[in-house]
């Protein structure tokens, strides 16, 4: 299935049905080939431009970004290694 910031990978009630849901906390890393990183970065920059959610898939669950998620860039450098972080931060719904 293509994704894009306006698809309707799940319905509105399903959304709700999910919300309802108690979250468990998570700490997942997930690696992607570039050409899909790309593509979901191309989709996130859309979305941001669009001032619209963008959904995305991480490991089995569905997570929905809100267009007023706080945007940062981390850096960080070790003594062989350095890594910067793109992230999205937002508060869950209650």
């Amino acid at each position: 299935m293509e994704e894009n910031c306006y698809n309707t990978f799940y319905s509105i009630s399903r959304d709700a049905e999910e919300e309802k849901m108690v979250k468990k906390q998570r700490d997942i890393v997930r690696g992607y080939p570039k050409k899909q990183f790309i593509e979901k970065l191309r989709r996130l920059a859309d979305c941001l431009e669009n001032d619209e959610v963008f959904r995305i898939q991480i490991s089995g669950e569905r997570i929905a970004i809100p267009p007023g998620a706080v945007i940062t860039i981390e850096h960080e450098r070790g003594k062989q290694e350095e890594e910067i972080e793109f992230q999205l931060q937002w508060k869950n719904a209650q």
